[in-house]
């Protein structure tokens, strides 16, 4: 049960502050987020008593959120045991941020990641990516054909300074 919600709910979530404290945390969170909070609490409950407490450490978690209108944002969550003045833990603290365009910059960077690998392993003409002193960093299967390498170790072996390919 909360004890306190942030005004900034209405603008993650879109819920008012008193909506919010009524809220059970299973329809705060997806299942899979909900399930992933389950397992943490699993995981800190046996340390919940007073000669324990210093082993909890925070933590900080992504945890998908549902919103008012049931769309979805994802959060990064700070969470901490709280204690009394005796290491007695008496409730959880959570933070929680908006992380939907860092989600969905790192998911474009993949999916541009992907595509130019695809593009680099798939093409027909020798690709290599060398340091500037001449050797490989990495290549791509038709440059160790066209070369006659064997292994992609091989060629990051050779220094390609040495290399002269003759006209003919």
């Amino acid at each position: 049960k909360y004890t306190y919600v942030s005004p900034s709910v209405k603008e993650l979530r879109g819920f008012e502050v008193e909506e919010a404290l009524r809220q059970d945390l299973s329809k705060v969170l997806t299942p899979d987020s909900y399930n992933k909070i389950k397992q943490i609490i699993a995981e800190i409950t046996p340390l919940l008593n007073p000669k324990n407490y210093n082993e909890i450490k925070p933590r900080v978690i992504e945890l998908e959120m549902v919103k008012k209108d049931k769309s979805t944002v994802w959060t990064e969550v700070k969470v901490a045991v709280l204690a009394n003045e005796y290491n007695t833990p008496i409730g959880i603290q959570g933070a929680a941020r908006d992380i939907s365009k860092r989600k969905l910059a790192l998911k474009e960077l993949m999916e541009s990641r992907e595509e130019y690998r695809s593009f680099f392993d798939d093409d027909l003409t020798g690709d290599f990516i060398s340091h500037i002193d001449g050797y490989i960093i990495n290549c791509n299967n038709a440059y160790l054909k066209i070369l006659g390498f064997e292994s992609i170790q091989e060629a990051k072996n050779y220094d390609l300074t040495q290399l002269h390919i003759s006209p003919e």
